[in-house]
């Protein structure tokens, strides 16, 4: 319950008051050093924070940028000149060349040894004529007619059986030599598809294998990338855990201020005062004592401006993600200095219960 009082009193003030702020080290160096290191960031290059790739995925990039499909001309050059149509492929165009060879080893042999036998009778019926005193025009000479026409006739029968004999060894041989030609190029031409085949399939696979080991090394580089990315930003997110930390303390719970002051009162006056919250309202008003330090703040709007010129500014202090309302101690020292206080830090504090 609050409490309510009268007073009458005479009063002439002449007072001079400093107050020194109470906050314990172990409170006070953690922000200082957060400032600190707050304040070595801000003259860092906003972009040495920002991602960026690693010279390993740069590569992955390039490389990337430079496959190809398949190379399958060697398999097409395979099947260069491949013979598609056998029909050409005939025993006759073997044949003469087996008939001149049985000409050359039978026809010829056998017919020369037919004219040496036929020479061998003619002299035998000459030799005959001659020994029984025969002329010819006579019987002796139709004789000799008939012989020669018998011989003639044999060596005709004889030219005719081989020239048979000789078509039809030159027409077996010659069908076996097309049947085989035709069965190489067949095997040729299978052979070539076969290996235009696999070349083909080892390209295929070549290429596949290449992707695959691109995109294995591409997985690596981005790991590495992200490590990376992550280190960069290391200082960033470590020092918002630690002002994170700090921001959950419940610093009014720790802090204060001492006021030491001196003067004559004199004068008579009535007063009623109230004082709703007791003991509690002495303890609000030290903790009105706080940081205005421009140099400690971040986001800062100007929303207005009080009678007395002051600015009112929104801000969060470069620890805390809270946002607030207040003036900035450089203005409050040009309006009002007995309100600012210099902490032993070097940043300034306003007293905001003399505001």
């Amino acid at each position: 319950m609050s409490k309510k009082k009268t007073t009458k009193s005479t009063q002439t003030t002449n007072q001079t008051a400093t107050t020194t702020p109470n906050v314990p080290d172990w409170i006070l160096k953690p922000y200082q050093t957060s400032a600190t290191r707050v304040g070595g960031l801000q003259a860092m290059d906003p972009m040495s924070f920002a991602p960026d790739s690693t010279p390993a995925l740069d590569k992955v990039w390039s490389d990337a940028g430079n496959l190809r499909g398949g190379d399958y001309s060697g398999a097409t050059g395979l099947l260069d000149g491949v013979n598609y149509d056998l029909t050409g492929t005939r025993a006759k165009d073997f044949m003469g060349d087996y008939r001149d060879l049985f000409a050359d080893d039978v026809i010829n042999p056998v017919l020369d040894d037919f004219d040496e036998q036929a020479g061998q009778v003619r002299a035998a019926q000459a030799a005959a004529g001659a020994r029984n005193g025969a002329f010819r025009g006579g019987r002796w000479g139709l004789r000799e007619g008939q012989t020669e026409g018998e011989l003639a006739r044999g060596r005709a029968s004889t030219y005719g059986g081989l020239l048979k004999d000789a078509a039809n060894f030159a027409l077996q041989a010659g069908t076996g030599d097309a049947g085989r030609v035709q069965a190489a190029q067949e095997g040729n031409r299978g052979a070539r598809f076969q290996g235009a085949g696999l070349l083909s399939d080892i390209t295929s696979r070549r290429g596949a294998d290449e992707r695959a080991a691109l995109d294995m090394r591409g997985r690596f580089a981005s790991q590495q990338t992200d490590l990376a990315n992550a280190r960069r930003r290391a200082p960033l997110d470590v020092e918002k855990e630690l002002q994170g930390l700090l921001s959950g303390l419940n610093i009014g719970a720790f802090t204060g201020a001492t006021t030491n002051s001196s003067g004559t009162t004199t004068g008579t006056g009535v007063s009623k005062e109230s004082d709703p919250l007791g003991a509690a309202g002495k303890a609000a008003q030290i903790a009105s004592i706080i940081f205005s330090d421009r140099r400690l703040k971040r986001d800062v709007v100007r929303l207005g401006e009080r009678a007395d010129g002051l600015g009112i500014y929104a801000y969060r202090y470069l620890w805390s993600p809270v946002r607030r309302i207040g003036v900035m101690a450089q203005e409050v020292l040009g309006v009002k200095p007995d309100a600012v206080i210099r902490h032993p830090s070097g940043f300034l504090m306003v007293d905001y219960g003399r505001l």
